[in-house]
């Protein structure tokens, strides 16, 4: 039974089809891979197909994994909402750790989060008992969840017994989708078992045009990959920020006292780093004003030394969010680092701004996107040639092959960091909306 009616979807019918075939007993293929830009249509196709099964097949299992909760209740579950609406023969088991959508036959669709970091090894998808598994998003999993998957696929014993699958979706990557699953389609290489077809914002007709040119914004090279589907847009670009020019970002820009004051922090043992910054967005300005740099400093050092060249009236704070974590500080054990500043600095709730940031193997990305876009396409972005530490880090941060390369305490790179964490906040609507 079908949920949905893709008969107007030619590319998502043909992956419905190739599925079904081994659903039918009719090929042997077991891993089916839909992906290769966003807004592909490619999870809610893989959604529908797993709702047909659970229909099809009375008390089945199906599972499918992202790498975050946040991301699961952000993107998966609405498309699976907006697929099986809340009333119909189904009902939904909000448990944050088992969130489910249970069948009247007895049927379950689970929806489980990766959960990498706290469980290095994957040890939870040891007892996992299921008849397929979908993949969100595999461009951001760890790659032993394939491995892991492939072991528990079929685990799930009903009679009658469905072929055991494998849907994964993904956007083009630098890691290791690339090399397990793209490069062998591309030359021609996939295993016997492996089915992918490629998906990009065309083959899917609800994108409108306000979303095409919200994606004018996008800089050339992340167009070409997430857009065109370009997967070696970013084999030449080696450099974590690369649309930044010394003669077009380089320039003197003085303080607007008719401006709100930025300051975005992270936060490090050594060195603890602030950059000053004000936009406009009616005029369409973003100025770096000014940097800091405190080796072996603590929080409360470095909101001494702002409070020294600052007027702390007009200003909003931002940064590293995960300064809401309570730290062990050099004055009171039972303050985060953004309490701090705000009893400090004498501030209220609304001068403090920390959206909900990506979740942990998307953040990188996310935040070169946003970067190299506005120093490509933001009217005007003018970082102070006193910036110096701060301009050193944009120009000789690495990302081979599209990964950002690690750096240590008291090495160069921390100030990048709190410039991205300030463009994230107030400018990651202005760059692109939400892109799955």
């Amino acid at each position: 039974m079908r949920t949905a009616d893709f008969s107007n979807f030619p590319k998502q019918e043909l992956f419905i089809k190739e599925v079904f075939k081994t659903i039918d007993g009719n090929s042997k293929k077991k891993e089916f891979y839909y992906g290769g830009a966003v807004r592909g249509g490619k999870t809610f196709v893989c959604l529908a197909i797993f709702v047909m099964l659970a229909q099809r097949f009375p008390k089945s299992r199906w599972h499918v994994l992202r790498n975050s909760t946040p991301n699961l209740e952000g993107t998966t579950i609405p498309s699976l909402e907006k697929l099986c609406p809340p009333g119909g023969p189904w009902i939904y088991k909000r448990d944050k750790g088992n969130y489910r959508l249970e069948f009247q036959n007895g049927s379950t669709i689970f929806l489980k989060a990766e959960n990498i970091t706290h469980d290095p090894n994957l040890a939870w998808m040891d007892g996992l008992e299921t008849n397929g598994i979908m993949l969100e998003q595999m461009d951001s999993l760890d790659k032993r969840v394939l491995q892991k998957a492939n072991e528990r696929l079929g685990s799930w014993y009903i009679k009658p017994q469905p072929k055991g699958i494998i849907l994964g979706t993904f956007n083009p990557t630098q890691n290791w989708v690339k090399e397990a699953l793209y490069e062998p389609f591309r030359d021609g290489t996939l295993k016997p078992h492996q089915y992918y077809l490629q998906a990009l914002p065309r083959d899917n007709p609800f994108v409108t045009q306000d979303q095409y040119k919200t994606w004018d914004n996008l800089d050339p090279i992340h167009f070409k990959t997430y857009i065109e589907g370009d997967w070696d847009a970013f084999s030449s670009e080696d450099a974590y920020i690369y649309t930044f020019s010394d003669n077009k970002h380089i320039q003197e820009v003085e303080h607007n006292p008719n401006w709100i004051t930025y300051f975005s922090f992270d936060f490090n043992v050594n060195p603890m780093t602030c950059i000053v910054a004000q936009h406009n967005e009616a005029t369409e300005e973003i100025h770096i004003l000014k940097e800091y740099r405190l080796p072996n400093s603590t929080i409360y050092d470095m909101c001494d030394r702002v409070k020294v060249d600052w007027d702390l009236s007009y200003i909003q704070v931002t940064g590293d969010p995960r300064g809401t974590a309570r730290h062990s500080l050099s004055k009171s054990a039972s303050l985060n680092h953004f309490a701090v500043i705000m009893k400090e600095w004498g501030l209220v709730d609304r001068q403090l701004a920390l959206p909900p940031y990506p979740a942990p193997g998307e953040e990188h990305n996310t935040l070169r996107m946003i970067a190299n876009s506005l120093l490509s396409k933001y009217p005007t972005f003018k970082i102070h040639p006193d910036c110096k530490n701060l301009i050193t880090d944009i120009k000789y941060i690495a990302a081979p092959k599209g990964k950002r390369e690690k750096h240590k305490e008291g090495e160069n790179g921390h100030l990048l960091d709190a410039w991205l964490y300030y463009l994230y906040t107030y400018f990651q609507l202005w760059v692109t909306n939400k892109n799955n």
